[in-house]
């Protein structure tokens, strides 16, 4: 078992406004694809490091809720106001490009992180390679079950690119692998929903689910604490939360997807800076971040501690 202590996660308070410097007349805006989750902190963590060391303030702020296009399109707004000359985003709908074009206009450039909704005006794309971490995904819990068996798939929503890449790939992995797969369909995180599933299906009927990020993992993994069915199916989810990483730890849930969120904050703020100065370099528009999969046996790896956000041990 790994102790609280080691298991809190490191990282600065989420405010509307943070300098990177004291004297930075610069300023970059950052807004993540949703709240203030553990996947969202660690982005907001690395664009305050480079903001640091760039010496421009970073104004990062999100929607309370994913998928959420209209509330980006206010903080664009708050970002425009602040005299920020360059956004980061991990947008939340395909009119985000359409605003990007218009942000191009106003001497404004737009990079986005953890997915790619298109438009011509965005400089460049950090993110997974979505659709190849289902594929990982699929033939983690492939291999766990023996190349056998039916499991089931909750989707997010048809509005983030992302998880619906991470979706589809898991299909093709898993079914290649031998597994029969259910798709449930875009059920989002309704933990209510998902216990309804279940019972639906009875306690042994799925023997594996997957969850494509970390608000639909906590919401299956909520369901089936309530049913008392934890541990009883190969679960393997996306990102963490101190929550998460407990069940992880327990054996409750059987792998992690994590993705490298501290690097794209790092990384998107970096490259905002070099596109403000005239010196981003050529580069393709999309730029992939490997995942790595967490599991009870590398918990305390080194390189899977960086993606958690955790202190390193003594």
């Amino acid at each position: 078992m790994i102790s609280k202590a080691v298991l809190k996660p490191v990282g600065l308070l989420c405010l509307a406004w943070m300098s990177g410097a004291a004297v930075a007349t610069e300023c970059v805006g950052v807004i993540p694809g949703g709240g203030s989750s553990a996947y969202w902190n660690l982005v907001r963590d690395g664009a305050l490091e480079a903001g640091k060391e760039h010496q421009v303030n970073v104004y990062f702020r999100g929607p309370a809720r994913e998928a959420d296009s209209v509330a980006q399109q206010q903080v664009i707004d708050r970002v425009v106001a602040q005299g920020c000359r360059a956004l980061v985003i991990a947008p939340a709908g395909k009119s985000i490009g359409a605003r990007a074009a218009r942000l191009r206009e106003q001497g404004i450039q737009t990079l986005y992180i953890d997915r790619d909704m298109g438009g011509d005006a965005v400089l460049t794309v950090l993110a997974t390679d979505n659709y190849q971490a289902g594929q990982q995904a699929g033939r983690v819990m492939a291999r766990a079950l023996g190349h056998k068996g039916r499991v089931l798939l909750f989707r997010l929503s048809g509005d983030v690119l992302s998880t619906v890449q991470r979706e589809e790939g898991f299909l093709q992995a898993a079914r290649a692998g031998g597994l029969t797969v259910d798709d449930e369909g875009f059920i989002g995180a309704d933990s209510p929903q998902m216990k309804h599933v279940f019972e639906q299906a009875g306690e042994h009927y799925y023997a594996g689910l997957f969850t494509p990020d970390a608000t639909t993992t906590t919401a299956a993994y909520v369901a089936l604490k309530r049913l008392k069915w934890l541990g009883q199916q190969v679960h393997v989810g996306f990102d963490s939360s101190d929550l998460l990483v407990g069940a992880l730890a327990r054996g409750e849930i059987h792998a992690l997807v994590l993705q490298q969120a501290w690097q794209m904050g790092y990384q998107g703020v970096t490259q905002a800076v070099q596109a403000m100065q005239g010196k981003l370099p050529l580069q393709p528009r999309s730029q992939g971040l490997p995942v790595q999969i967490a599991t009870t046996d590398n918990l305390q790896q080194p390189q899977v501690r960086v993606l958690l956000g955790y202190p390193p041990l003594p």
